[in-house]
């Protein structure tokens, strides 16, 4: 028994440790920039030297972090708490006796009046003040002309220190947007009346100006931070940092092709990806949404020929246009049945009357009761034209081709039957119009309609298969069945389960095939085109653990990967930067320039431990 807890504790050791390991080559610039701020905000500790009723004399101070109306909490200290092993004092005991508000700050004393009069507070007794966390938003990095430091990646690695650390906070506010609309520029420290405009739209205690004057790996960074109330520099400094620079792009077109194994055309399987530096999609802004996304398309719901966003949260249908690089919700759909629990949405025109449909896949209980959703003329809000469906749907959009209405059925006894089919609009409803041929696997491995698109990527006319195995690696069949790629890497391992159809026990009677497990759902994979080239787009959430534990799905963070698809095969063009959370859902759609495309990636954290907190979502937008 020894032994197993023995193994078990190396085991949880390793979980821990190794997502870290690559850590080790941390920026030190950033993080002396880090210490160099917390020290400017040290927690005061004290002592009350003295008691008058409910009037307090406190041994803090002027020059320390303390201001008339400051709360702080008084504690009487017991006996010291001793390691038992190592023999060290760990501590005291301490009692929570109140609070007290400093009335006055003077040269060598304080005042304070405790809330309430009526606690014996005493001589000696302990006083510290309440722990806050200090909210900080940093502005755009500023990089001299022709800098080949990454802005925009210095300025996420910034926030995302900032956000790890306990006493810190950077709050959800697109400051960019903010500056322009406004014609702020942070060369220099905002104007009260600039700060004043602030204050009113985001609850922020002080601005982090960085700004870089070298132009190589190793550049000088310069930061202030200031009062976001009155422009105070409350520190600034000069430091060394490992910048991230811009990814060059490769040299050649041979270049690339050299860095890859052979293409499925040459009859091996495909599988390493490693391909061009370099990527084509820039980080434009973020936005947090106080609810958790389940999933994400796009479309044209309204019919007035301009994009539109679907979202969908556990229990609502949620519209929005994207203008001003801002999500803005235009209406909701509450679920039609109280337990209802969505698992994902999609939106095309199947029924050929302009205006796209949503379909979402819903379960209640242990029964899925899915339902078509539409914008009808003369209403403003989604209206239900299909519902109580015993289906699965996921819409996949092949390049140059309409849409697709793919369902797969439950089984009795397990969430998914084997085979997939294709929907069409018939008459005045949906209806079967054929099944999907599905690539023979030895073993005959569930494939189900989550992880799955139809993409063409070889010189044929035909579509390929393209899903995410059940270990989470991702296959390219031919139309024949023949094997093109099988990536090393994993991805997808999205930690949500489907669970619905699942076999019920008997009491008394043994289930011999063991129980029933529920599906992993496995995310979006998006087949897309842009100009002449096509790409797949494909989540990566990273487990905890990294490749030591294949099945663990506590997630740590999460990415986008963009692949490129050619005559060659598949090949990675691009990564985002890993965000906090799963990557719960992503989106292409068109934006106002011809040329370019909006991709956004939806990552849901919880606010608690152990992911048992309330989920929050963050939607970032790039440029592609």
């Amino acid at each position: 028994m020894n032994k197993i807890r023995l193994s078990f504790f190396c085991l949880i050791l390793l979980l821990i440790v190794h997502p870290f390991s690559a850590m080790a080559q941390d920026n030190a610039g950033l993080d002396r920039m880090i210490r160099q701020i917390e020290s400017k905000f040290p927690s005061l500790e004290g002592y009350v030297v003295d008691v008058k009723g409910a009037q307090l004399i406190l041994d803090l101070k002027l020059g320390q972090d303390l201001k008339p109306g400051d709360h702080l909490k008084i504690m009487r200290l017991g006996e010291a708490i001793i390691h038992p092993v190592t023999k060290k004092k760990l501590g005291q005991r301490e009692t929570d006796l109140g609070r007290a508000e400093v009335v006055e700050v003077r040269k060598d004393y304080s005042i304070a009046r405790m809330d309430n009069p009526g606690v014996p507070v005493k001589k000696g007794d302990a006083v510290r003040s309440f722990f806050r966390k200090i909210s900080i938003l940093v502005t755009p990095v500023r990089t001299p002309r022709g800098s080949k430091v990454d802005s925009a990646e210095l300025g996420l690695e910034i926030e995302s220190r900032l956000n790890a650390h306990p006493r810190f906070n950077v709050p959800t506010f697109d400051l960019r947007v903010w500056a322009r609309e406004r014609k702020v520029k942070f060369n220099q420290v905002p104007g009260p009346e600039h700060l004043l405009a602030l204050q009113a739209e985001v609850d922020v205690d002080y601005l982090l100006l960085p700004g870089i004057t070298g132009s190589g790996k190793k550049a000088v960074m310069d930061y202030r931070l200031v009062s976001a109330v009155d422009g105070e520099v409350v520190t600034q400094s000069r430091l060394m940092t490992n910048a991230p620079l811009r990814s060059a792009k490769t040299d050649s077109r041979k270049s690339r092709r050299s860095n890859r194994k052979k293409a499925p055309r040459s009859g091996g399987v495909q599988s390493d990806f490693d391909g061009e530096d370099g990527g084509p999609l820039e980080f434009i802004t973020k936005q947090e949404f106080q609810f958790e996304v389940v999933d994400m398309d796009t479309g044209d719901v309204n019919g007035d020929g301009k994009t539109d966003y679907v979202f969908i949260s556990p229990e609502r249908v949620r519209f929005y246009k994207f203008n001003g690089q801002k999500f803005k919700q235009v209406s909701v759909f509450r679920a039609p049945e109280r337990g209802s629990q969505f698992i994902s949405v999609d939106v095309a025109d199947i029924n050929g009357n302009g205006r796209d449909e949503v379909f979402v896949t819903c379960n209640v209980g242990q029964r899925l009761q899915s339902f078509v959703l539409e914008m009808v003329k003369g209403k403003k809000r989604l209206t239900p034209i299909d519902e109580d469906l015993n289906l699965y749907f996921r819409v996949i959009k092949p390049a140059k081709s309409k849409p697709r209405l793919l369902v797969q059925k439950p089984g009795h006894d397990r969430p998914f039957r084997p085979a997939i089919y294709e929907y069409g609009w018939e008459g005045d409803e949906y209806e079967e119009i054929r099944e999907i041929e599905l690539p023979h696997i030895p073993g005959r491995p569930l494939i189900t309609i989550y992880g799955l698109t139809l993409a063409n990527i070889t010189p044929t006319k035909t579509l390929e298969t393209i899903f995410l195995d059940s270990n989470y690696h991702l296959r390219v069949y031919s139309a024949k069945g023949r094997l093109l790629v099988k990536s090393d890497e994993y991805y997808g391992h999205d930690p949500r389960v489907i669970d619905v159809a699942l076999k019920e026990q008997i009491p008394g009677i043994h289930n011999s095939e063991g129980d029933v497990q529920a599906v992993p759902y496995r995310g979006r994979l998006s087949a897309t085109q842009k100009g002449k080239k096509r790409y797949l787009l494909i989540p990566h959430n990273h487990r905890l653990g990294g490749q030591f534990v294949d099945k663990l799905t506590v997630v740590n963070n999460s990415s986008l990967v963009v692949l490129g698809i050619d005559r060659e095969g598949v090949h990675k063009v691009f990564e985002t930067r890993k965000q906090s959370g799963y990557l719960a859902a992503h989106g292409v759609a068109k934006s106002k320039d011809p040329a370019k495309k909006w991709v956004h990636t939806a990552h849901v954290s919880s606010l608690g431990d152990l992911g048992l907190g309330k989920k929050i979502s963050t939607i970032f937008t790039y440029s592609w």
